[in-house]
């Protein structure tokens, strides 16, 4: 339709730009006078081709066909006609007309963009046939097909990757419409006039509804740099390598084959969840369906370890270390500082150490990777590493101590425990109970009573006391060597019952209660 007094089209939007101006030449000739007009039938419509258009749930018979782009509309000769008349509508009442087309052939196929209809809607289309003076009945019902253009697809990132890190842009790839299209119809297509871009907090959006709450919203002008433009080619974490090409402003795309990839150069986003799509802009500004969200995750937090216990660990205990996050390896290998044996067991993100032998006695103990670990962004797990402090005290029950000869343990309420260890040396058969702990003083509690002996208590293989048990009472609970002026390192501490008493004893018994580092 054209508007009064000039050639341009009601609907600017509906169409595309004009062509080149070309010059014609006329050739007049005088009409054969043929039927009237008013009196020649509709022509009939032929099938909207197969490979083009299919039907889905709401397809009645051939009609309101679903088709990935326009289709050729074909209809069969009708006689005394010497052209047709192509209406299209978007209501089967033809007062929405999009476009009137004449043409002296039985086929018609736009060359230019078409909207996509909804759900609901759909195109509706006539021929009518024509004589020289005038066309005639359009159809009582007319057919209708809807157009779903193909949907872009996207590359990068894509939803289940790692994450990105702190020093790591986000690139954006997809591929193009003329891709889509081709993919889906195989037919080419133009390139499309641009992509709009949206992307959101899951937390904020999480329906990704594009006039909701936006990290971005762009427009990527459809004329991209290519390699003949001076790009240079990088690798992002996809394959194959990508463009990346300067850009002005606030755009940076670039294409490769059919993936086109955008960085945006002026947002930055925070750590989270993020949704995105694309949808590509047809050359008559039309927005075209968006393409299947993805979700990407920004991590810039390096990753961390916490312990089960940090205090009080016994000299058998257990310690769990837990990372904050996922992690790469996902099974590190971890030792301990100073070194003791451990066995670690993996389960998700957390990593069981349990001794092989004893812990010593209120020592520290720090973590110890064999190499490096970071979490699924990249980010490095940085040293140090937690640590833990044993116990510093064992009671006669222990697994910190360790006994030679024949020892009982023995109830008693003074005990510091409840219970003690008491052996009968002999000078042949002497008797020891030994452990090891960190510090720089040592305290060892014991029993006394008329029937006590006498003992030694050796550092690191040095005598440092001589204690004789004897009273004329017993008791438990007591201090019987308080060593001080050790070096601040781990020591063995050892008791020996030497099977010797003093006149007054009635036996050589001695008893162990406990050993206290310091």
């Amino acid at each position: 339709a054209a508007a009064a007094g000039g050639c341009e089209p009601t609907h600017p939007l509906e169409v595309s730009a004009w062509s080149a101006t070309t010059s014609v030449t006329l050739a007049l000739t005088v009409p054969v006078e043929g039927p009237d007009y008013n009196t020649l039938p509709a022509a009939t419509t032929r099938p909207l081709p197969a490979d083009r258009c299919k039907a889905d749930g709401s397809t009645v018979g051939g009609d309101d066909l679903v088709c990935d782009d326009f289709p050729t509309l074909s209809w069969d000769p009708v006689p005394g006609a010497v052209a047709y008349r192509v209406d299209v509508s978007l209501t089967d009442s033809f007062d929405n007309i999009q476009r009137v087309v004449d043409t002296r052939g039985t086929t018609w196929t736009p060359a230019d963009d078409w909207r996509q209809s909804g759900a609901d809607t759909a195109y509706f289309y006539a021929v009518q046939a024509c004589t020289s003076k005038g066309c005639g009945a359009v159809p009582s019902r007319p057919l209708s097909f809807r157009k779903s253009t193909p949907r872009v697809r996207a590359v990068l990132p894509l939803t289940g990757q790692r994450p990105y890190a702190a020093a790591q842009d986000v690139a954006f790839a997809w591929t193009d419409l003329a891709d889509a299209i081709t993919a889906a119809a195989g037919s080419t297509t133009s390139e499309a006039y641009g992509y709009h871009l949206v992307v959101a907090d899951r937390d904020l959006n999480p329906s990704l509804d594009p006039s909701g709450s936006l990290a971005l919203d762009v427009t990527v002008d459809g004329t991209l740099c290519t390699t003949s433009t001076g790009g240079t080619a990088v690798t992002d974490r996809t394959t194959p390598a990508m463009l990346r090409c300067d850009g002005t402003g606030t755009v940076a795309a670039s294409k490769v084959g059919r993936v086109v990839r955008y960085v945006p150069t002026s947002t930055s986003f925070a750590d989270g969840t993020y949704l995105w799509k694309v949808q590509a802009i047809d050359a008559s500004g039309h927005k075209l369906p968006f393409s299947a969200p993805q979700t990407f995750v920004k991590d810039t937090v390096a990753p961390r370890v916490v312990l089960s216990q940090a205090t009080g660990v016994a000299p058998k205990g257990a310690v769990t270390a837990t990372f904050s996050e996922p992690i790469t390896p996902a099974a590190p290998g971890i030792s301990l500082s100073p070194a003791t044996g451990v066995t670690a067991t993996v389960s998700g993100r957390r990593v069981t150490l349990t001794p092989t032998t004893p812990y010593a006695l209120g020592a520290l103990y720090r973590l110890v990777l064999s190499g490096p670990v970071t979490d699924l962004a990249g980010n490095p797990l940085v040293p140090p590493l937690p640590a833990f402090r044993t116990v510093a005290t064992a009671d006669d029950a222990s697994p910190a101590l360790t006994y030679v000869g024949s020892w009982t343990q023995v109830g008693s309420s003074g005990a510091s425990s409840g219970h003690y260890r008491a052996s009968v040396p002999t000078t042949t058969r002497p008797t020891s109970a030994t452990t090891r702990g960190y510090g720089t003083a040592v305290r060892i509690a014991s029993c006394k009573g008329p029937a006590s002996g006498q003992l030694d208590v050796y550092v690191d293989g040095v005598k440092k006391a001589h204690v004789d048990t004897y009273r004329s009472y017993s008791g438990c609970g007591l201090t019987v060597a308080s060593l001080t002026g050790l070096t601040a390192s781990v020591h063995t501490v050892q008791v020996r019952g030497l099977g010797v008493r003093a006149s007054a004893s009635r036996g050589t018994s001695v008893a162990l209660d406990q050993v206290t580092f310091g």
